[in-house]
């Protein structure tokens, strides 16, 4: 399994997206849903879009992401690569 990014409680931004409404919004990383697809909630606005099951239109704050779609913010960075290096040297 490939390494991810994100992390449940994240905040993340979406860097990618076929709804042009959502890159750039922040989002809250619920849970991991299967493979690298996370729920999350959209914050602010719901945004429209069309449903997973292409059963029509929505207006909702809850969306699936893979992983790559997603930046997740946390602070200044270091706090990730230090981990990293903890990890190399464990």
């Amino acid at each position: 399994m490939a390494k991810l990014r994100c992390r449940p409680g994240d905040l993340a931004r979406v860097v990618r997206s076929k709804n042009p409404a959502l890159p750039g919004r922040i989002v809250v990383v619920d849970r991991l849903r299967h493979g690298d697809c996370w729920e999350v909630t959209v914050l602010g606005q719901a945004v429209f879009g069309a449903a997973a099951d292409e059963d029509g239109p929505i207006f909702t704050n809850y969306y699936l992401f893979p992983d790559y779609a997603l930046e997740p913010l946390r602070g200044d960075g270091l706090e990730t690569e230090q981990g990293e290096r903890e990890a190399n040297h464990a």
